[in-house]
């Protein structure tokens, strides 16, 4: 999947590779503890919020390709 847009004279797209799927999926409490500054009472209110149950992360694989005239980065 690619989106495209611009900013200012710069022609954007973000290029989407995909997502894992479980089991490659990381549990959340992997990703948000005490040490990361998300205390894990404000992780279960924010995903009992979202109503979807789930207990790992999704992470999708994006770049940003910056087209500047001649010059791509």
């Amino acid at each position: 999947m690619i989106h495209r847009f611009t900013v200012g004279d710069l022609s954007c797209a973000v290029i989407s590779d995909g997502q894992p799927e479980p089991p490659w999926e990381p549990p959340l409490a992997e990703f948000y503890t005490p040490a990361t500054g998300v205390p894990e009472h404000e992780l279960r209110a924010a995903t009992a919020e979202e109503g979807l149950g789930r207990t790992t992360l999704t992470c999708g694989y994006n770049c940003l390709c910056v087209s500047a005239g001649p010059r791509r980065r």
